[in-house]
């Protein structure tokens, strides 16, 4: 998709972040300029297609984490918590719109009582959607805390 074929050489703007496995069939390449994802070539099975797809037709910016792009269970994020109280402000709880937990708690803040309020202004959860249980999880102990009904 995008621009794939670039000079790195003569062009200083642009990341090229790339991985190939010859014994799995495997060629995985992002083009990046300006941190926004511009071009991508994905060959073989690959699960970040989703992601690197709607962050390409959206054109969101990128997290920091490139190689987190490429291998989405690899990512250097923030290990899973199990309760919201344990997880930093800074956790990365929508991968696809790179919404971290303290972003959530802004909105919440600010009166978004529910998941459906907080996608309106982060766009968590409009993505691939896999978040929506943490979203839901954190408004709803965000609710419990201060005895908010959600």
């Amino acid at each position: 998709m995008g621009e794939t074929h670039v000079d790195e050489g003569a062009d200083k703007s642009t990341e090229v972040v790339r991985f190939s496995h010859r014994a799995r069939g495997t060629y995985r390449k992002l083009v990046i300029r300006d941190g926004r994802l511009v071009g991508a070539i994905l060959l073989g099975e690959t699960t970040a297609v989703g992601t690197l797809t709607q962050l390409y037709d959206r054109g969101g910016p990128l997290p920091g984490d490139r190689a987190g792009l490429l291998f989405p269970g690899l990512s250097s994020a923030a290990p899973v918590a199990d309760s919201p109280v344990r997880m930093p402000d800074s956790a990365r709880v929508c991968q696809c719109n790179n919404v971290t937990k303290g972003q959530i708690r802004a909105c919440w803040e600010s009166g978004a009582r529910d998941a459906d309020a907080v996608a309106a202004v982060t766009r968590a959860t409009t993505g691939c959607g896999t978040c929506r249980e943490a979203v839901e999880g954190i408004v709803g102990w965000l609710c419990e805390q201060e005895g908010v009904s959600a």
